[in-house]
């Protein structure tokens, strides 16, 4: 790999693969790497003032039914490892943090199969009243297309995942357009609905969001990414031919 070229397309705005990105962390002086990063975040935020945040991660569980291939603490429910972290736990940690002048915590952990919306928001609610000075970095609603999504969205429809519809329509009526309505979460419904997102992604934007997480020989796959695979897959998910 030539160094300078990186050094180019990551100035360009360019991403970079993640052989290349190790290639440069790798291969390339300290000093360099520091200077097209700092000239990079320059033309995001101009000036010579950089600031950062004291925070702290706290993992919610390790349970998980994911399983994504780079992560290697998580467990399945029932292992001896297993754990969901509990208030008199999340206390001290925050505590802590306070202590050494941080104010923010990003929650973060396994996608545990019973622990429903309930839990979460319960969960929000005990440490904000226990801190309410405190900053929860939890759940968020994007502006912007995250590819990532839809990834996970082809690695449950490929092995046959189904969605659960009870849990669905119980998030969907707290919160959102279709909060205390009554409505019926069918396979039907939301495969119309489904249908309806899918048709207005910018999918060359999802593919963007994606492919710097992925290894050069997976990004090929991207680029049948479109409505049409969408479609289909969408099909599987619902039964629907």
């Amino acid at each position: 790999m030539n160094k300078e070229k990186l050094f180019y397309r990551a100035l360009a705005g360019e991403a970079l693969g993640v052989d290349e990105g190790l290639w440069l962390y790798e291969e390339a002086p300290g000093g360099e790497l520091m200077a097209v990063a700092d000239e990079i975040r320059r033309r995001q935020v101009p000036g010579d003032r950089v600031g950062w945040i004291i925070d702290r991660n706290i993992n919610i569980t390790n349970v998980c039914i994911s399983g994504c291939k780079f992560c290697n603490f998580h467990c399945k429910k029932g292992d001896e490892a297993a754990y969901i972290t509990t208030l008199e736990e999340y206390i001290p940690k925050i505590e802590e943090l306070f202590r050494a002048g941080g104010r923010q915590v990003l929650l973060q952990g396994g996608m545990h199969p019973q622990l429903g919306l309930g839990f979460y928001t319960t969960l929000f609610r005990q440490l904000k009243t226990r801190f309410p000075a405190l900053k929860l970095h939890a759940l968020l609603s994007r502006p912007y297309v995250k590819g990532r999504d839809w990834y996970d969205f082809l690695w449950y429809s490929a092995r046959g995942i189904q969605p659960d519809l009870a849990l669905l329509q119980n998030a969907l009526q707290q919160h959102g357009p279709w909060a205390d309505k009554p409505i019926q979460v069918t396979l039907s419904w939301l495969q119309d609905h489904m249908a309806a997102v899918i048709a207005g992604i910018d999918w060359r934007a999802a593919q963007l969001d994606v492919q710097r997480f992925l290894p050069t020989a997976e990004q090929e796959g991207l680029r049948a990414w479109g409505i049409d695979l969408f479609m289909q897959q969408l099909g599987r998910v619902c039964h629907i031919n």
